[in-house]
């Protein structure tokens, strides 16, 4: 009998002999996510991987906020198991079945998804389509795939929450930067001069973290925060084309239409076209991400996504 001993996915233990074993099940039932397509069974929890686990959690459990993990016994794990004893359709896997291909074939159904409803505002956001991606590559000078590969590592292709708000990251050292450190006392995991991981939450629950660095300073908190599809810092709304960073966010709030165009203006602002214009993914990564991004080894992550995307796209 298939089993795990521990927790696979988002934030998870991921053994690789667990992963492996949930792997072998997105694979079987892969045929309702990414027809034609198969996942490599390496034992390797990646963004591939956990988005699958969503998207699974998404569209055939039909959870309201997937969380992208799988722990022994829950209900994702058994509802793998259950379908994994039906009968399974013959599928030939395509001439393109790689790890970079799986990535462009899952940015194609997230792009699919149908459009949700705000619980703020009760309004519709669409998704971006085709033609706002060219548009946008037009003005800054390259191709699609360059835009979107951005677009997948800064949010997973999806700029917003399952509740309808802003898909966001509050960043407590640039709070404190902001404040003069003056909360890093009494509200360490809030404000804190230096940067650290380890006080994030993550989708809805990043929303308390900003509401409760908004309760000490609004302004502040709000330029702390990483904004949309882009993951654009607040900070950096003047370059966006933005007189206040309260107009920032409303527009933040609407639809990824203002997300792309927000970063476009920041883009072009930098000049940091020139980079992407250049495939400089070293040079990109450093300026959109700072001097930190070797950590999360964020420039071989766009380049492999890029490469996706341009397979796509032939």
């Amino acid at each position: 009998m298939l089993k795990i001993n521990a927790s696979v996915g988002n934030k998870a233990k991921n053994y690789a002999s667990d992963v492996r074993c949930v792997q072998n099940l997105i694979n079987k039932q892969i045929h309702l996510l990414l027809p034609l397509m198969k996942l490599k069974e390496d034992g390797k929890c990646g963004p591939i991987t956990i988005g699958l686990i969503s998207e699974y959690q998404r569209r055939i459990l039909k959870m309201q906020k997937p969380d992208g993990r799988i722990d022994p016994q829950q209900k994702t794990f058994n509802s793998l198991i259950k379908f994994s004893k039906r009968d399974q359709p013959q599928t030939k896997p395509t001439s393109h079945n790689t790890f970079d291909h799986l990535l462009f074939q899952m940015q194609g159904v997230l792009k699919a998804s149908p459009i949700q409803k705000t619980n703020h505002e009760s309004k519709i956001y669409s998704r971006l389509t085709e033609p706002d991606y060219n548009k946008a590559a037009i003005i800054l000078g390259v191709d699609t795939a360059t835009i979107k590969a951005i677009a997948s590592i800064e949010s997973m292709g999806d700029g917003f929450l399952g509740n309808g708000e802003p898909k966001i990251l509050f960043e407590g050292h640039w709070f404190s930067k902001l404040t003069q450190g003056a909360y890093d006392k009494e509200n360490p995991t809030i404000s804190h001069k230096t940067w650290t991981k380890k006080n994030y939450l993550g989708n809805e629950k990043e929303y308390s973290r900003l509401n409760t660095a908004i309760s000490l300073d609004r302004r502040a908190a709000l330029k702390s925060t990483s904004w949309g599809k882009f993951q654009i810092m607040g900070f950096n709304h003047k370059y966006c084309g933005y007189q206040d960073i309260e107009s920032f966010v409303k527009d933040m709030r609407k639809s990824e239409h203002y997300h792309l165009m927000a970063f476009v203006k920041l883009i072009k602002y930098m000049k940091w076209d020139a980079q992407l214009k250049a495939k400089d993914w070293k040079g990109f990564a450093k300026k959109y991400n700072g001097p930190g991004y070797q950590k999360n080894k964020y420039d071989v992550k766009l380049q492999q996504a890029y490469k996706a995307f341009s397979i796509g796209s032939k």
